[in-house]
């Protein structure tokens, strides 16, 4: 299968929505993942190139079967600020640090396309562009410690568990981090 990483545009808020209930629903192990809802995923749409006032962005994997394109899955980045939200506050950052962070916050695949390599495609992707369009150098990301799939990827991709944090008071997940250039 090939697949495009491309930004998501206003227009697929509808079916990226429907692609993460569809996933979050379908769900073995719900602790795993935290849904967004369909504003967070409006905020988080960005501007091309990025503007200092959005909140982030969303890529998008989109796959061609027969005549038609299909949304396989998408990665959001979340830029939340020197904010409560700012995984560096786990992290005891000062605020000079936390204006650096970035989330590689959320990615939905859904299931018949796993197993293609997209969240690491997505990571690289996501990074380039907070390289290219941003200040952001510190990018913190957070997996369910059991997720072995999702750890493997992100620590593979260079980033190391910072501290391992009960998020909303129910989620367990490690923090990882990475600095860029």
């Amino acid at each position: 299968m090939q697949f495009k990483i491309v930004r998501a545009v206003p227009a697929d808020v509808q079916e990226l929505n429907h692609i993460m209930e569809t996933v979050t629903a379908g769900m073995e192990k719900a602790e795993w993942f935290i849904s967004d809802d369909m504003a967070y995923i409006k905020q988080h749409i960005g501007n091309v190139p990025l503007a200092k006032e959005d909140s982030g962005f969303i890529l998008k994997a989109v796959v061609k079967e027969q005549d038609t394109e299909r949304i396989a899955g998408f990665f959001m980045a979340d830029f939340s600020g020197v904010t409560e939200r700012n995984l560096g506050t786990y992290l005891q950052m000062p605020g000079t640090e936390l204006e650096l962070v970035a989330h590689m916050d959320s990615v939905v695949i859904l299931p018949e396309y796993r197993g293609h390599g997209l969240q690491c495609r997505f990571i690289e992707a996501a990074e380039a562009i907070i390289e290219r369009e941003t200040d952001y150098r510190i990018l913190l990301a957070t997996v369910h410690p059991d997720n072995r799939y999702s750890l493997r990827n992100v620590v593979d991709k260079g980033y190391q568990v910072a501290a391992e944090i009960v998020k909303s008071g129910v989620y367990r997940r490690y923090i990882l981090k990475k600095e860029i250039a």
